[in-house]
């Protein structure tokens, strides 16, 4: 928690100083046109910027006040990545989409905050404690065919959703051999929110296991599509008459894993699992490879992804976790988060869940 801190006193220091030292229009105005030591002039971070609004498409539409408000959020942010990055750390940030977001922004936008309010619904039975068989020492369910693609929630507190609808589509492929995109979009307009909330301001994968199992079945992402934001429940697309009763499955429960690392690896070597973690949202903002080490966590539980796999990389053994920020955040979409800590990086064992098929 202290390095929690540490973080955002940092990052509003880099933007302080940011603002101090940008150059006025004003003669002799050069000398202050280094950043941090001499580490990026305003020059380069101003090409930077516009190198990064072409990639991303950001378009002000002559709004001055608008792009100096971005272009300092931008630096601001800029100056934080490139400083850690020249730290000692087992991973790495990079800009992104995010990156002319303020960290409250993008934590209101794109984290579910609201997750410790649903950590007493649904029943979930009890994990086994032991399997007959030992677990290998890694894998990978996207090399064995199980994973979809790499989806984007958008500005949609939505991860909820796409944690759940990828250990589905795990545990499918994994019974049938077929691997097919399923519908997080029923998810978001079927699941009843909390009181006073929609969809996008965040939930739970206990809420929306119990969905799929009272529905009978979820339908495919072609049949529904992602929005992006809550709408009216169509009961005609999502028709038990689709992907998992057609394909002669059933999800008929999930279960949650004991809180403990081993027995998460052995839920993992058996299928895709879902978690909840405490990230520190600065970090996950802009996040880009490497193993994500305890630096990285934060103390609250605020957002769902979907385990696919574990192994060991420069002797760092870590968690292969997808996303739901689209394939240009972090490695490809996917964050790996360090194994064999005590209590679980991140708090990561404490939710965890798959669902059970016949």
């Amino acid at each position: 928690m202290a390095f929690h801190c540490t973080l955002h006193q940092f990052f509003g220091v880099a933007l302080l100083v940011l603002l101090i030292v940008r150059p006025s229009n004003s003669a002799g105005s050069s000398k202050a046109n280094e950043v941090d030591g001499g580490s990026i002039s305003y020059r380069a971070l101003n090409q930077r910027h516009e190198s990064w609004m072409r990639k991303y498409h950001r378009n002000y539409h002559n709004d001055t006040a608008a792009q100096e408000k971005r272009f300092n959020i931008f630096a601001a942010n800029m100056n934080f990545i490139d400083s850690f990055n020249k730290g000692n750390h087992n991973f790495s940030l990079k800009s992104n989409n995010f990156t002319d977001m303020t960290n409250k922004e993008f934590t209101e936008s794109y984290t579910n905050s609201r997750l410790s309010h649903y950590f007493r619904y649904g029943k979930p039975q009890p994990s086994p404690t032991n399997y007959s068989y030992q677990p290998p020492n890694g894998i990978d369910w996207r090399d064995k065919g199980a994973v979809t693609g790499v989806k984007n929630q958008g500005a949609c507190g939505s991860c909820w959703a796409f944690a759940t609808v990828a250990a589905i589509e795990g545990i499918i492929q994994i019974k049938t051999g077929k691997l097919t995109a399923l519908s997080e979009q029923e998810l978001v307009d079927c699941v009843p929110p909390r009181k006073g909330h929609k969809s996008c301001d965040g939930g739970y994968v206990k809420r929306a296991f119990n969905f799929v199992i009272h529905n009978g079945s979820l339908t495919t992402e072609d049949n529904y599509p992602y929005k992006g934001v809550p709408g009216p429940c169509n009961f005609t697309l999502n028709s038990a008459s689709d992907l998992t009763q057609a394909s002669g499955v059933t999800i008929k429960g999930f279960k949650q894993v004991n809180n403990d690392e081993t027995e998460l690896l052995k839920a993992v070597a058996r299928q895709p699992v879902t978690v909840s973690v405490a990230i520190n949202t600065t970090i996950l903002q802009s996040y880009s490879a490497g193993v994500l080490t305890e630096i990285g966590c934060g103390s609250d539980i605020n957002h769902s992804m979907t385990v696919v796999g574990y192994g060991t990389e420069n002797g760092t053994d870590y968690w292969l976790l997808k996303n739901s920020y689209g394939p240009d955040w972090g490695d490809s979409g996917y964050i790996e988060m360090a194994r064999g800590v005590n209590g679980g990086i991140c708090r990561i064992t404490e939710e965890a869940f798959y669902p059970v098929i016949d």
